[in-house]
């Protein structure tokens, strides 16, 4: 799916991607969905990294969307739900340590980075 660009449909082109757009997103996702294929694509190219251009800034941007263009990293969005009991968030300067267990999480197993979507 990298070779073919499909990881980096959603990713603007000055972060690695192709920047088409989440529309031709939804119908790749749609492709996928058809053929039951057993891939991340739902986890990290739709939920982590449209979750990435959405909350994070320009600079977390710019690590680690190309990752996930490319393909060299999966990505999973930890939403709400997937919290049984509510993580504790640490800060140290401008990085935050989440410590928690999160279950249920789509894609979980084949995950290399995940984004958290937590309370402050």
């Amino acid at each position: 799916l990298a070779e073919l660009g499909w990881l980096a449909t959603a990713i603007p082109s000055d972060h690695g991607g192709s920047g088409v757009g989440e529309l031709m997103l939804c119908l790749q996702a749609e492709e996928v969905g058809r053929s039951l294929a057993p891939i991340p694509f739902v986890a990290s190219a739709c939920g982590y990294g449209v979750g990435v251009l959405t909350a994070a800034d320009a600079g977390a941007q710019a690590e680690l969307l190309p990752a996930a263009a490319d393909g060299s990293a999966i990505g999973v969005l930890l939403t709400a739900d997937c919290w049984r009991d509510a993580p504790r968030v640490t800060w140290s300067d401008r990085l935050a340590r989440v410590d928690g267990v999160a279950h249920m999480v789509p894609d979980g197993v084949a995950a290399t980075v995940a984004l958290a979507c937590v309370g402050a």
